[in-house]
């Protein structure tokens, strides 16, 4: 980062929070004490009233702010709260981008709105108890989704065999089990694919604009769903573990819950594959009733049968 760079991202910086020390300037753009001391005398030579003094932290003058944006606090709170999910969900590239305009949004909230957003940041925590690494490519796609260019992409698939390249026409991207996944249409497959973005090894951007009406990424699922899901199963659950099993309500294509007698819900689903849903049923044990469901039935007697010449 240049010195001008350096010199308006401090001045950004500044109007973003209410009190910041010079220490705290040079861990953020890893520059030495005496490099800050310099752009903040070259930010009051510009006319900017910066008050404070080395070692006790700086801060602009009540009531100097750029041109204002307005947030009302309900705008600014889901702000602060999607910097909580952007880390673990993107790759370094946007989860950069996305700090750079946190940063200028604060910037622009006055000092109430700013206080709350930093009491707001403190008090929310995001417990993941599973280390996921950083989705590749991400900022690539998104970019060529935008801008409706064509890409080439190194693309492993799931079944063992080597990585392919691929020029694709990307039209979205959706978020599903905590993986991302691209939309696109595959020109050496003359169709639309899926793509789990962490399988693609490589991007390289091309200057080709592509054309053609492509579907929106809800339409597409929509046709992709219709076209998997086939089997009508009904399970039966204790109304008190209701709110554990919707945790997982859309897994399975959730069609609908009805109250039961005796303190039974009855959950129906659309499911393309009757060995997903058994897995999942096999985990509440008891907690679970199926019933008229012979060939979901087989299948959970089967897998027990096998657990069964496993650990018995």
């Amino acid at each position: 980062m240049n010195k001008f760079d350096r010199v308006v991202a401090i001045f950004i910086l500044l109007q973003s929070r209410k009190k910041i020390t010079a220490q705290e300037i040079a861990d953020r753009f890893e520059v030495s004490l005496r490099t800050v001391y310099r752009d903040i005398r070259t930010l009051e030579t510009a006319g900017v009233p910066v008050c404070g003094e080395a070692g006790r932290g700086y801060a602009l003058v009540d009531g100097f702010k750029l041109p204002p944006v307005m947030f009302d606090p309900l705008e600014a709170i889901s702000l602060i709260i999607a910097e909580k999910f952007i880390p673990s969900n993107t790759d370094q590239i946007l989860l950069k981008a996305y700090d750079s305009a946190l940063t200028k949004i604060k910037a622009v909230l006055d000092d109430e709105a700013k206080a709350n957003a930093e009491r707001l940041t403190e008090s929310v925590v995001l417990r993941d108890p599973k280390e996921k690494p950083h989705e590749p490519f991400l900022s690539e796609l998104f970019a060529a989704i935008a801008s409706k260019k064509l890409l080439q992409i190194e693309y492993q698939k799931n079944d063992g065999a080597a990585a392919e390249w691929r020029e694709i026409e990307p039209t979205g991207c959706y978020y599903h089990f905590e993986s991302w996944y691209c939309i696109a249409w595959c020109r050496l497959r003359k169709d639309y694919r899926t793509f789990k973005v962490k399988r693609i090894k490589n991007v390289k951007e091309t200057n080709e604009v592509f054309d053609g009406n492509h579907p929106s990424v809800d339409a597409y699922l929509k046709a992709e769903a219709a076209q998997k899901l086939q089997h009508l199963v009904e399970v039966y659950f204790p109304k008190e573990m209701i709110e554990y099993v919707e945790n997982d309500r859309f897994m399975f294509g959730l069609v609908g819950r009805e109250e039961e007698k005796d303190g039974w819900v009855k959950m129906r689903y659309l499911v393309s594959d009757y060995y997903m849903i058994a897995r999942w049923v096999m985990k509440y044990t008891k907690h679970v009733r199926i019933v008229d469901q012979p060939e979901l039935k087989a299948v959970i007697k089967r897998m027990v049968l096998d657990l069964n010449e496993v650990y018995l």
